[in-house]
């Protein structure tokens, strides 16, 4: 039945689709489900789905929304790392996400990979993290407040969790994408420092439920204003940098800034 309705030349297939992706996300709860899918191929089908260039943006929320159900699962999400391959398409899906919302359920899904503590996919979750907050860029002054709370301290605190557990001595590999990540970080953090300068309130994102007549949350709404992120940010900056290996601070060359940041939070 799914192959059907996921390869269905009839007219009405958006919505043939759309009904046989609800179904699946209503029915994932457990890893039983989890193993259904996996015997049937389902996931791999889903992941090629949304990278597809014919895809459109409900088609992309529904398969992130999948993988949301499917990561909450703690069972399921080393599977997920190991087997499937998840870290290195949701950095794909970056690339290719048709919405914006779609960056900060990808974050939020980091988040919940990156406490499984799974070793080996270490220098996946940094290429990720380095997508995400390449993303920040492309962003509009209208998305900025929304990528600040839902992009850039959800990266923040990854990148402290997984600097508090490196292992010495750190692969030059690993090395210089932390190098990389710390500058995107610090400067990412300075925008911020300076939009607060501007009046800014608690807000609610809108366009975050998985479509009108499904309220499914992708992300939270509710917004936090400029300047409790600013703190926020700078307390995960802090607890980077007390445990950034040496050389990735020095080579960074940011430690000035860093220390600016520091001065003007609480």
């Amino acid at each position: 039945l799914f192959d059907k309705l996921l390869a269905t030349e009839s007219l009405d297939y958006r919505q043939l689709r759309g009904w046989c992706l609800r179904y699946i996300l209503r029915g994932v709860q457990t890893k039983r489900d989890f193993s259904i899918l996996a015997r049937r191929h389902v996931f791999p089908e889903l992941q090629s789905l949304a990278l597809s260039s014919r895809t459109d943006a409900y088609i992309q929320r529904s398969v992130i929304a999948i993988l949301q159900r499917l990561v909450a699962i703690p069972a399921v999400t080393r599977k997920l790392v190991a087997e499937a391959g998840i870290l290195p398409w949701l950095t794909l899906m970056v690339r290719q996400a048709k919405q914006r919302v779609l960056l900060y359920a990808i974050a939020e899904i980091l988040e919940q990979v990156e406490k499984a503590n799974e070793p080996r996919a270490l220098l996946n979750e940094l290429n990720l993290l380095q997508r995400l907050l390449r993303s920040l860029e492309q962003g509009t002054a209208e998305e900025f407040q929304a990528d600040v709370n839902r992009l850039l301290l959800p990266c923040l605190r990854v990148l402290q969790s997984r600097t508090e557990r490196l292992e010495q001595p750190v692969q030059r590999e690993v090395e210089l994408l932390l190098i990389g990540l710390w500058r995107l970080c610090v400067d990412a953090v300075w925008k911020v420092m300076e939009a607060r300068k501007k009046p800014s309130k608690e807000a609610i994102l809108e366009n975050c439920e998985l479509s009108s007549d499904d309220f499914y949350l992708l992300c939270a709404p509710r917004l936090r204003d400029l300047n409790a992120c600013f703190e926020d940010c700078c307390e995960c900056l802090r607890g980077i940098k007390s445990v950034l290996p040496l050389s990735v601070e020095k080579e960074s060359q940011c430690e000035g800034k860093v220390e600016r940041l520091l001065f003007w939070s609480v």
